[in-house]
């Protein structure tokens, strides 16, 4: 089950809408690669201003045609869900020569997973909690998927893709959420094409899903995305041996207001002595404390996953 060969055939399943999307996304710049960095050094706060780029004078413009795409985009990312639900029902079964349709395919891996009696693949077994949001997001757009391929139900308008299903349910999706859908699709499909999922796409996928809670209802993740701005925060040992710094979290929180918005932030925390570095740690900011200080050694147990 969900062997190389499986691999094989998902990538099958999947090649054109993930080209597609990844193209689309790409030109649109939807998501930054990341945010400006911001360094704080005795007491100083040095930050950038802007976010890195790659925008051209045609930007404009490119972004009007592909608004016009918003349709393909909503419906290519919703096939990479189906493809992906189908393929995990297929591994699950063991059938592959089928004719399932939509409703089908939603029930049974709905029944299989809430009972659970569902196989996911290995990237998604310690992940369940993503799993449920996306199979949320599937049940809850089918038939705006088929609003829009059947009964041409849907508008665009002032850069917001709106659609209703036959229940009078009506979702409005903006660039930032639309291709949040569609990136769902593209990191998901590398993730189980990879068979493993890293700590940058297992942020993204978080954030994305986020992005789009007014859909699925699960509640958000809050979390730092991997293109968040970074806090450097570089500063000598107030004792050796072992060595220790504490770190000002009201200058972080300062820092964090000086720079633009990014929901959320990675600390960089540079432990230094005599301007040699000992110790780094990379610590996201849903788990930096809600205190005035913190307090790090050189082998500090509370934040040994977050030494680099």
């Amino acid at each position: 089950m969900f062997d190389q060969q499986a691999r094989t055939r998902l990538r099958d399943k999947l090649d054109y809408e993930q080209w597609v999307l990844n193209e689309l996304e790409e030109e649109h710049e939807v998501f930054p690669d990341r945010l400006g960095d911001t360094v704080i050094e005795s007491e100083s706060i040095s930050a950038q201003e802007v976010a890195v780029s790659t925008a051209v004078i045609s930007q404009p413009r490119v972004n009007e045609v592909i608004q016009r795409l918003y349709p393909l985009v909503f419906v290519a990312s919703y096939k990479c869900l189906d493809m992906i639900i189908e393929w995990i029902l297929e591994e699950n079964t063991g059938t592959l020569n089928h004719q399932w349709g939509y409703s089908y395919k939603n029930s049974e891996v709905n029944k299989m997973f809430r009972t659970g009696n569902l196989q996911l693949p290995p990237p998604l077994i310690n992940h369940t909690d993503i799993f449920d949001r996306l199979l949320r997001l599937y049940s809850e757009l089918m038939d705006h998927r088929h609003a829009v391929i059947h009964r041409d139900q849907f508008e665009l308008n002032n850069d917001v893709f709106s659609v209703e299903d036959e229940s009078g349910v009506q979702y409005g999706f903006d660039a930032t959420q639309l291709f949040s859908l569609a990136k769902i699709g593209t990191v998901l499909a590398e993730v189980l094409l990879n068979n493993s999922i890293t700590d940058d796409r297992e942020r993204a996928l978080k954030r994305y899903l986020d992005n789009l809670e007014f859909v699925h209802g699960q509640g958000t993740f809050d979390i730092a995305p991997p293109w968040a701005g970074t806090i450097e925060y570089r500063l000598e040992a107030q004792e050796h041996d072992p060595y220790r710094w504490v770190i000002d979290l009201d200058l972080v929180r300062t820092a964090d207001e000086s720079t633009p918005s990014t929901q959320g932030y990675i600390l960089r925390i540079v432990g230094l002595h005599n301007d040699e570095t000992v110790c780094e740690w990379e610590i996201p900011s849903e788990v930096v404390p809600d205190e005035d200080t913190l307090e790090l050694t050189e082998h500090e147990p509370d934040f040994d996953e977050y030494q680099i």
